[in-house]
């Protein structure tokens, strides 16, 4: 991966001796003598450049196992960190003018998925050059360009502000989605969803009642009515080592439910009593969401997103149910990120929207964990 910026050098190698000390017009100190032959020569400038590759190889082994990334992303993930990386180095100078762009923003969240990206883009460069490295006697020309790319992206984290410091000098306060639904009106799920169009009028309904993420939709939501009970199974999203669920399975009495559950039961009964609803760009549903909350409240200046959705089930779940079982309602393993969605007092206003019965994996154990005050080092990540 070379790309503009940092990482192209038309010699396909480090040039800057500000950062590592490898001049490429001056790759070998051997005299020019007749006592060595053209082939000599090149042999010995090839293994300089070879004993200098293997050392920023070194390098970044070490700095990577101080510095880990999450063993499972999304490709939607790794191809979001990449981009990001990309776009950070394109026209830069230096790692002063790379972490200078990766601070121009008004959002701490904002700085720290630059970072992130940065760090990641170390160790997709050490698995890149892995795959490339085969004959030593006669490498790839890409193997050099990974190296290169490799060695610019070490020098740029080695230069990364300290943990604990955003440098963004007019921060943006974070305002959540939790914030936007205290404030809607009463019954507005019903006014939000006769705004949405046609197109997405399954796929919100489902978003609705199961709170799941549009993410969860596009893998396929499955919907089914067992007598006077409504079934989801939501395939989960975000998953890590230690975070997210594979799977959740969530159940209403139809007899007490929410009108809008009961809505989905009607649709769902309307069929053969089972159907799956999937989703096939959730970027352009949220879009849409937000469309539809402007239309439905064009005086308001927060946005209505998806995740308002998600907010007010869980506030629903939290007023009816356990900390763990609100945690299998979101897809999570801990109740620490569930206690970041919704309030009790907020799903009080929606009695009936909260389900019945939730299960996931049975060697899934939710972990019953108090989330800590929200620091400037770390806090509650949007999305998740």
């Amino acid at each position: 991966m070379v790309g503009p910026g940092l990482s192209h050098r038309p010699y396909g190698f480090i040039v800057d001796t500000r950062w590592f000390g490898i001049q490429t017009g001056k790759m070998s100190p051997l005299p020019k003598s007749p006592e060595h032959s053209a082939a000599l020569r090149k042999a010995a400038v090839m293994r300089m450049r070879l004993e200098r590759a293997y050392q920023i190889i070194r390098d970044a082994r070490a700095w990577a196992r101080d510095n880990r990334v999450a063993k499972k992303l999304e490709a939607s993930t790794r191809k979001m960190y990449l981009d990001e990386a990309l776009r950070l180095i394109d026209g830069a100078k230096s790692v002063a003018d790379v972490w200078t762009a990766a601070a121009d923003t008004t959002r701490p969240s904002v700085f720290r998925r630059r970072r992130a990206s940065l760090r990641f883009a170390v160790h997709h460069e050490l698995s890149t050059q892995d795959a490339l490295q085969q004959d030593q006697d006669n490498p790839d020309p890409r193997w050099f360009a990974s190296i290169s790319a490799l060695a610019n992206y070490l020098a740029i984290m080695k230069g990364v502000p300290p943990e604990n410091k955003v440098p963004i000098e007019k921060r943006t306060p974070r305002k959540s989605k939790r914030t936007v639904v205290r404030k809607l009106p009463e019954g507005w799920h019903a006014k939000l969803l006769s705004k949405v169009p046609e197109q997405y009028s399954l796929v919100s309904l489902v978003n609705a009642v199961t709170g799941c993420r549009p993410a969860e939709i596009h893998r396929g939501v499955e919907i089914w009515v067992d007598g006077d009970i409504l079934v989801t199974r939501i395939l989960g999203a975000k998953l890590k080592e230690n975070a997210g669920l594979p799977w959740r399975e969530l159940e209403w009495d139809l007899k007490d439910a929410h009108e809008i559950v009961q809505r989905l039961a009607q649709l769902v009964d309307a069929g053969d009593g089972r159907m799956t609803v999937g989703l096939a760009d959730p970027k352009r549903y949220s879009s849409a969401v937000r469309t539809a909350g402007r239309r439905a409240w064009p005086k308001r200046s927060e946005s209505v997103t998806p995740y308002c959705f998600r907010h007010a089930s869980a506030s629903a779940g939290k007023s009816t149910m356990s900390r763990e079982d609100v945690a299998v309602q979101m897809g999570h393993q801990s109740t620490a990120t569930a206690s970041t969605y919704g309030a009790a007092s907020m799903g009080r206003k929606t009695q009936g929207l909260a389900p019945n019965r939730v299960r996931t994996a049975p060697e899934f154990k939710v972990r019953d964990k108090i989330k800590s005050p929200p620091n400037r080092r770390s806090g509650p990540v949007p999305g998740t």
